[in-house]
């Protein structure tokens, strides 16, 4: 398997995985009512389900970025909305998607690194 087809995987892995995370995370601030953060994760699902889809060659690396920054900032917001909720474990479960999300825009945006001698 190429480096090409390893990072297509990979990336679709994680759009699949943050947009379920999202979805699953509007569904629970429906049931708490708070309409508002529902609709933000939703929509973040949505952004991630797009960023995989065969469309996905439209996008640039630019757009990417901004969906992984999106995605931290909601995952944020929600540890933090979780904390002031006095939650038990959800707020760590945030920290970690959003630890996730940074680790895929570092990954998305790294270089390779050639050592010459």
């Amino acid at each position: 398997m190429s480096t090409a087809q390893q990072k297509s995987k990979r990336q679709k892995f994680a759009a699949v995985l943050n947009g379920l995370i999202f979805n699953l995370g509007g569904a629970l601030y429906i049931e708490d009512g708070k309409l508002f953060f529902a609709s933000i994760h939703f929509l973040a699902g949505f952004a991630n389900s797009l960023s995989m889809g065969p469309w996905k060659q439209r996008y640039s690396k630019s757009v990417a970025n901004f969906i992984q920054v999106f995605n931290i900032i909601i995952a944020v917001m929600s540890a933090w909305d979780h904390f002031r909720a006095e939650k038990k474990y959800i707020p760590y479960i945030w920290i970690l998607v959003a630890l996730f999300a940074l680790a895929m825009l570092w990954w998305q945006n790294r270089k390779s690194i050639h050592l010459s001698d």
